[in-house]
């Protein structure tokens, strides 16, 4: 695990099912993240000027959850709930 993260070394953070027609899904949790009730929907660019705009555009009227920066499975993440309730998170194509 990266630093300051080795408490969640014997957890799941991250799962991705794949199915033989290329549809994808991807499950993330935190042990202790606040709960989350719903679906957030990761977006995954190519550049970080590609998702500096998502987040701009997703981010009017809505809430801010983690700004934009460097986390350790992308160099650019960023977490916002839309202006409808919807909970995106963008980030660069790794």
């Amino acid at each position: 695990m990266p630093e300051g993260y080795e408490k969640y070394g014997e957890y799941i953070m991250h799962a991705d099912m794949k199915f033989d027609e290329g549809q994808e899904i991807s499950l993330c949790d935190m042990y202790d993240a606040p709960a989350f009730r719903g679906v957030s929907i990761m977006i995954y660019l190519e550049t970080e000027e590609k998702v500096k705009h998502a987040f701009k555009v997703l981010a009017e009227g809505g809430n801010i959850t983690q700004e934009l920066g460097e986390v350790f499975w992308s160099k650019l993440y960023g977490c916002v709930t839309d202006k409808f309730g919807v909970e995106w998170q963008p980030m660069v194509m790794e």
